[in-house]
C-alpha cells in the first residue's frame, strides 16, 4: 500500500481542571494523517508539537487516542501550573504553535483531496480555508454543565 497523507481539521472541546482552577478549552486545529500498511499516525501543523503514532488502522480509530493525548498534555500544564494563568499561557503556547514545513505539507494534502475527491469513510468535511482557533477561559465550578465535560462525537473532519 502507497502511503496516502490526509489533511484533517481537529476540534477539541472539553475541561481541564489544575490547582485551584477549572478551565474550558477550545482548540480549531490542523493535522496531517499519513496511512500506509502499518496503519495511521498524526503530524500536528497547529499544534505543531502534537505527534501521535495512533496504532490505528483507520482515522475514525485514531479519535479517541488522539483526544486522550491532547488531553494527556494539558493535564501536565494544568500540574505543572500554580495558577490558571500560568496554564492558560503554557496550554496556548503548545496549542497555537504553526510547524511551517507541515504547513506545506497540509496545503499540499488539500490539494490532492480536493482534485482526486478522495477521502476516508465517516469525516465530515470542512473548508480548508477555515481558521485555526485556541480558546482557554477559566470557569466557576457552578458553570460545569454535564455538555462542558462531554467530549465530541466527530473529533476528526476533513479538509478540503
Amino acid at each position: 500500500m502507497a502511503m496516502r497523507t490526509w489533511p484533517l481539521w481537529v476540534t477539541h472541546r472539553g475541561v481541564t481542571v489544575g490547582r485551584g482552577f477549572i478551565a474550558k478549552v477550545e482548540v480549531t486545529g490542523r493535522l496531517v494523517a499519513h496511512q500506509d500498511a502499518t496503519g495511521i499516525w498524526l503530524e500536528g501543523v497547529t499544534p505543531a508539537g502534537l505527534v501521535l503514532d495512533a496504532g490505528a488502522s483507520t482515522i475514525e480509530e485514531a479519535q479517541p487516542l488522539l483526544r486522550e493525548t491532547l488531553v494527556g498534555a494539558l493535564n501536565v500544564f494544568a500540574e505543572d501550573a500554580a495558577a490558571f494563568r500560568e496554564f492558560r499561557d503554557a496550554a496556548h503556547a503548545f496549542l497555537s504553535t504553526t510547524d511551517e514545513a507541515a504547513i506545506q505539507e497540509w496545503r499540499g494534502a488539500v490539494e490532492r483531496v480536493r482534485i482526486a475527491r478522495e477521502r476516508p469513510d465517516g469525516l465530515d468535511v470542512w473548508s480548508a480555508d477555515r481558521e485555526t482557533s485556541v480558546s482557554i477561559a477559566e470557569m466557576a465550578v457552578e458553570d460545569l454543565t454535564p455538555v462542558e465535560t462531554t467530549p465530541p462525537a466527530d473529533y476528526l473532519r476533513m479538509a478540503a
